[in-house]
């Protein structure tokens, strides 16, 4: 009987090009846009790949979940920002840790309307992702569904509702 890191990874995918392959087979239209991005890094230039993928709003926790079959997910950050008539968020994921390098970062964008600034909780399947997805919702203004509603974690408690600082639209700060 093994215990080691390579235990953890149920569907090895030793590239980035595998990992998108995966993905468009599990998504289908869900993704809508993908690309594979290799850097080298340290002494010996030792290259790694970085995945980028755009999927559909309905497709989010789909990707996440097929992520979890290649190795649970490591969620570093969800990040967003105000690209004028969407908002944009970006989960920035690892997988393949802990085998000697072989580390993928995997980055799903999703664009969301700011008419209709919604998308599902991932925190269910990324216990972690709670706190990233509370600050997108006070911060930019994201309304995440099955996030339970919480007072104000990174706003003090009589910070005017409805105004939201990353946001660069009339919801945002007033100068």
């Amino acid at each position: 009987m093994s215990t080691g890191a390579v235990d953890a990874i149920s569907r090895p995918c030793r590239s980035g090009e595998e990992v998108v392959a995966f993905l468009k087979e599990k998504l289908g239209p869900g993704l809508e846009e993908s690309r594979v991005q290799q850097t080298a890094a340290g002494v010996k230039k030792t290259s790694f790949d970085t995945v980028w993928v755009r999927v559909k709003r309905e497709a989010l926790r789909q990707v996440v979940l097929a992520l979890k079959e290649i190795q649970f997910p490591r969620l570093s950050v969800i990040s967003a920002y105000d690209a004028g008539e969407e908002i944009v968020l970006i989960y920035h994921f690892g997988i393949q840790y802990g085998v000697r390098f072989s580390l993928i970062h995997v980055n799903i964008e999703v664009r969301l309307p700011k008419e209709d600034p919604k998308v599902d909780t991932i925190h269910d399947l990324i216990p972690g992702a709670v706190i990233s997805e509370r600050e997108k919702r006070e911060l930019i203004g994201v309304e995440v569904d099955g996030l339970p509603p919480m007072e104000n974690f990174f706003l003090p408690e009589d910070f005017p509702a409805g105004v939201h600082p990353w946001r660069k639209d009339e919801s945002g700060i007033k100068h």
